[in-house]
């Protein structure tokens, strides 16, 4: 840095603010470079399904099915590994213990809420799931 002698702050030489303007310059065109544009569409992704009856008699039973897909249209899908199954009952509504089938899958965690009484299933680590499954 250049000092003119006198009392106060010294100057900048015009080759520092030179360098200075050069630098962020550049950093202004990698950031321009570096900015992503987000794709106009999502591709889809795995996905849940659940069906059941639409109608059933109060302190009947009903059987739903759980199922999980893994679209090849998806041109990004990779293997899907350890895929687990939540599903929140609605109140009122409570789990028949080994009702699960196919058996091999197990009886799921149920955790049931202290003041509602709703009950949240859960199948951990039910299957792999490749592209197209």
């Amino acid at each position: 840095m250049a000092d003119d002698g006198a009392m106060g702050a010294p100057r900048r030489s015009s080759s520092v603010r030179a360098f200075r303007f050069l630098c962020a310059l550049v950093f202004a065109s990698l950031s321009l470079v570096l900015v992503t544009q987000a794709p106009s569409f999502a591709a889809p992704g795995i996905s849940l399904n659940k069906s059941a009856p639409a109608d059933v008699l109060v302190g009947g039973s009903v059987d739903y099915t759980l199922t999980a897909s893994n679209p090849s249209a998806n041109p990004d899908a990779v293997p899907e590994y350890n895929v687990t199954f939540r599903d929140v009952l609605p109140v009122g509504v409570t789990y028949d213990g080994g009702s699960t089938t196919p058996t091999g899958y197990g009886e799921p965690r149920v955790i049931t809420d202290s003041d509602t009484g709703q009950q949240t299933l859960i199948w951990s680590n039910v299957a792999d799931l490749a592209p197209g499954s």
